[in-house]
């Protein structure tokens, strides 16, 4: 979808262009649109007030709006924290990352957040559980929230995304079912 990017999340907040003509319809997906971040500009040009005109109209056109953040509390997690109704954290089964995952939610509570949820990414199931990860169970429990699914590392993913097909619309997968149960828990 790179080549169709014209204007990006930045350009709307900087009145550059309207809403409309920052999002992209995402092919095979119906519904499924995006706005992209900006890869040229730095992260100080967000600007609070507009970043929540924002959401306000796109709450008006879409059921969820979804937001990807870099890991972390930075100034976008805290932008976007405060029109969340649901916060997702991503978590590999590294003990560096659950620690910092934990940290995280302590800071995301303190932030006032609430309705938080993990997603357990990378998972090489022969290594669960042995002196090489920890059990799905250890994380969970370490960083203390519900847990909405776990996704198996697989070699596909990584050969879709390079391709530029997104790995849930492999039908009748594994991973798209794994997907959907996770979607379906979001609901």
């Amino acid at each position: 979808m790179e080549n169709e990017i014209v204007y990006d999340l930045e350009d709307v907040l900087n009145s550059v262009c309207k809403v409309r003509q920052a999002i992209i319809e995402v092919e095979n997906f119906d519904g499924l649109s995006i706005i992209t971040a900006s890869q040229r500009r730095g992260k100080a040009e967000l600007n609070e007030e507009k970043l929540n005109i924002l959401f306000k109209l796109l709450k008006n056109n879409y059921d969820y709006i979804l937001v990807d953040i870099p890991a972390g509390i930075g100034r976008e997690a805290e932008l976007s924290l405060g029109n969340a109704d649901r916060v997702i954290i991503i978590s590999t089964p590294e003990y560096a990352t659950i620690r910092a995952n934990d940290t995280l939610y302590r800071e995301l509570v303190k932030l006032g957040a609430s309705n938080i949820c993990l997603i357990i990414n990378r998972i090489k199931p022969e290594y669960l559980g042995t002196e090489f990860f920890p059990s799905i169970r250890d994380i969970a429990e370490a960083i203390d929230v519900p847990l909405l699914g776990v996704i198996q590392e697989d070699e596909n993913i990584f050969i879709s995304t390079n391709n530029g097909t997104p790995i849930a619309s492999f039908k009748d997968s594994y991973i798209e079912k794994n997907f959907q149960n996770i979607a379906e828990r979001l609901g």
